[in-house]
């Protein structure tokens, strides 16, 4: 784990890459996992019977691994035949049993303490070379010796004695502190995991010999642990024992040759090359069965190192740095990410403006109220905080940090990787080339930046950027705006047309239609068409856009002009009204007598 750090991995790559473009790459992979390919790989022993020939005998490790799958197996699949029997249902194919190992290894570097899951055992008729197909790193609690920091702070976890090797009285105090943290981890990432299958030691015989003798001593002192809580239980008539993971003296410790890390990370290259692998059926789109070769061993590893990162907005003034947000945690499935991280010159702008203004918390670390900052970083945009928003996006500061132990009181202090990146500032296009310094820099508004973790540890960055300054976003954001605006209008007037077309057209039509009604009632009464809205609609559609040559046809043929249908009204109006005026002049009494007087 103290070796995954960034800086040691690439250059580690860089260095073993070669100059030749196709060259493949370094294998790299956690010494645990080396360690277990070693200790499975099957040992080599030469026949009594032929001594030409040779035979390979499963390892004693590979031999405990298969009779406790076995045994899992059988019990699983007899809980689930009474379960079956019992609830009178077809009996569940248990789900297969993943073997916990746990690897301890102490070198003159450090220690480290490494949980993993097995799975997909290989028959025999398949590669020898990997018993099982599949390694899942759980957890890997590791601690160094010359630990740097980021403050220059403590060096030692781990030391050595005169003769270059482990001091036992370190190995004994920092294997307890892992073994807890590793207990503790497996409980909570992988709970369905019962006890170890077995604790394998590595490294020189000398080294394994200090820590399986530490190991015992941990271990009884978990079972003792355990039988402790189990008595306090049945004194109070608790029955409830679920609480215990299993851990105590009973689980087998098993060691390892010297050279079981080698011998395995030679089986894992190889396999990483394709010179290890397995040929499989698989079924075509055609329904046919072809050959296909996969990878011998399949490695799932955690991270070692935990990621984060922090900001500046004061121009990389110290004490003025925010708490380190974690990105990527320790034991964390690798690969991951990316992680996106927005930068914003409006909200580096509230951030400084809520530190001026004391509504910062924390000695300018945090914000005490997010509403305020976003609502600042509101008022900010446009042209007003034009000057504001370059200032805080050319003091912007941001690093990536890392730590490779869990101890924050100790040695958990962060290490920075890389220098510090300012990524809302960009070079100019019209830099000049006698020019130095940070004058040639203008501010962006806006950035994104994806943290990516490799399956080897390696941090990987990249920003991206629009390319546009402050004042471009700002007039691009106005042009953007106007014409958001004016495409509003446009649709409004252009469906507003079209429904005052349509309402205006309708209109005209039912004009149109009740003065053919009213032309047929008063020229050609009680005739066929006198009535017939149909047929009065119909013609005013045949006639649209031509209503002028429907009104003549109508008048040559009827004789009389077409009008509207109130004019019809006002004609009947004055026609009674002028027949009125006559009756009473007719009936008017001249001698003003009842038409009974005497000439």
């Amino acid at each position: 784990g103290w070796a995954a750090m960034d800086p040691s991995l690439e250059a580690l790559v860089d260095a073993t890459r070669g100059s030749s473009p196709g060259a493949c790459g370094p294998s790299l992979h956690p010494r645990s996992v080396a360690a277990c390919v070693g200790a499975l790989l099957p040992q080599s022993s030469h026949s009594k019977s032929n001594s030409n020939s040779n035979s390979n005998s499963p390892s004693k490790l590979t031999k405990l691994l298969a009779e406790t799958i076995r045994t899992k197996r059988a019990d699983a699949a007899k809980e689930a035949a009474l379960l079956a029997a019992r609830t009178k249902t077809d009996p569940v194919e248990p789900e297969p049993f993943l073997p916990l190992l746990v690897l301890v290894g102490a070198t003159t570097d450090g220690l480290e303490v490494t949980a993993m899951q097995l799975s997909k055992p290989q028959g025999g008729d398949e590669e020898v070379h990997c018993p099982f197909g599949g390694i899942s790193v759980v957890s890997s609690v590791c601690c160094c010796r010359g630990a740097g920091t980021m403050e220059g702070g403590k060096h030692t976890d781990v030391d050595v004695d005169i003769n270059g090797d482990v001091d036992v009285d370190v190995v004994e105090e920092k294997l307890e502190w892992a073994m807890d943290r590793l207990r503790s981890q497996v409980g909570l990432i992988a709970p369905e995991s019962e006890e170890p299958t077995a604790i394998v030691t590595y490294g020189t015989i000398a080294t394994q010999l200090k820590v399986a003798t530490k190991l015992k001593a941990i271990l009884a002192g978990y079972g003792k642990e355990a039988r402790n809580k189990k008595n306090d239980n049945d004194k109070h008539d608790d029955d409830d024992d679920d609480d215990w993971d299993g851990w105590d003296q009973d689980i087998p410790l098993l060691s390892t040759h010297e050279s079981c890390t080698s011998v395995g990370l030679a089986v894992l290259a190889a396999a990483s090359h394709s010179r290890v692998k397995l040929v499989v059926s698989v079924k075509g789109t055609d329904g046919k069965h072809r050959p296909k070769p996969k990878p011998a061993v399949d490695v799932k590893s955690v991270a070692a190192c935990q990621v984060a990162v922090s900001f500046n907005y004061f121009g990389g003034e110290e004490g003025k740095w925010t708490e380190p947000k974690t990105v990527f945690d320790f034991d964390r499935r690798v690969p991951a990410g990316p992680y996106r991280v927005e930068f914003s010159a409006a909200e580096c702008a509230a951030h400084v403006k809520c530190a001026r203004s004391g509504k910062a918390s924390n000695d300018f670390r945090e914000i005490g109220d997010e509403t305020v900052l976003m609502d600042m970083a509101k008022s900010l945009e446009g042209a007003r905080g034009i000057p504001e928003r370059e200032e805080a996006a050319l003091r912007l500061r941001f690093r990536v940090l890392q730590r490779t132990t869990r101890d924050d009181e100790e040695n958990g202090r962060w290490i920075r990787i890389g220098d510090d990146m300012s990524p809302l500032t960009m070079e100019h296009s019209q830099k000049d080339e006698g020019e130095s310094g940070r004058d040639h820099l203008v501010a962006c508004e806006s950035a994104v930046m994806e943290i990516s973790l490799s399956p080897v540890g390696l941090i990987t960055t990249a920003l991206t950027t629009n390319g546009e300054t402050i004042v471009q976003a700002t007039k691009s954001a106005r042009n953007s705006k106007l014409l958001k605006y004016a495409g509003i209008f446009g649709s409004l007037l252009f469906v507003g047309g079209f429904l005052v077309k349509s309402f205006v057209e309708e209109r005209v039509f039912e004009r149109d239609t009740q003065r053919v009604l009213a032309y047929y009632k008063h020229v050609a009464p009680n005739s066929f068409h006198d009535g017939d809205e149909r047929h009065a609609r119909y013609m005013v559609w045949k006639y649209k856009g031509k209503k002028d040559a429907l009104w003549r046809r109508l008048e040559a043929k009827y004789g009389f002009p077409v009008k509207h249908a109130w004019e019809w009204d006002d004609d009947e109006e004055g026609e009674r009204e002028a027949k009125g005026g006559e009756e009473e002049e007719e009936t008017e009494d001249l001698d003003g007598s009842d038409g009974s007087g005497e000439l």
